[in-house]
């Protein structure tokens, strides 16, 4: 038991020794460790905000994108509006000189004119005593169709769609 005794205490020895190793590098160790994890996290950062600055780039190209498209809009519709406008112009002049008597009439239709007679524009209905317009009902059509190849429901003779008539009676 006496060999064993040495064999042991060596081992105590070198276990001893390594745990002050340990015990003198472990705040060297848990620093580096956290050094690289704090560069791993600031990496990771500068790459967020690259993205974040290229997003804000982009939306700033596409709203001025989006601001000009919306300028040509605007730009085309003022054409269109006045070509429109002075086209029916010369078609008014162009109807009173060959109908001289429609001048009244064609006056009366102006914008200008329909604004003075009660700044209604053209399609607006006078409003109703509570301040709603009144609306029209449209005709209901009744019927599966328009009758072509058959009888209607309630046994009469009628056209059959082929250029005979279907008389019952006979």
């Amino acid at each position: 038991m006496m060999a064993s005794d040495p064999k042991l205490k060596i081992i105590e020895e070198e276990q001893l020794q390594l745990k002050k190793y340990i015990e003198e590098n472990y705040s060297k160790i848990k620093q580096v460790s956290l050094l690289s994890a704090l560069e791993h996290l600031r990496k990771k950062i500068e790459l967020s905000t690259e993205w974040i600055h290229a997003a804000k780039l982009r939306e700033d190209e596409a709203r001025k994108a989006f601001e000009a498209a919306s300028k040509v809009v605007k730009d085309e519709e003022a054409i269109n509006s006045n070509t429109q406008y002075a086209r029916l112009e010369e078609l008014k002049r162009r109807l009173e000189i060959h109908e001289p008597e429609t001048k009244s009439v064609l006056d009366s239709s102006s914008p200008a004119a329909a604004n003075e007679e009660g700044g209604k524009e053209h399609g607006q209905r006078p409003a109703t005593a509570e301040g709603e317009s009144k609306s029209r009902k449209k005709p209901q059509i009744q019927g599966r169709g328009r009758g072509i190849g058959i009888m209607n429901n309630k046994g009469r003779g009628g056209w059959t769609g082929a250029g005979f008539d279907v008389d019952v009676r006979t």
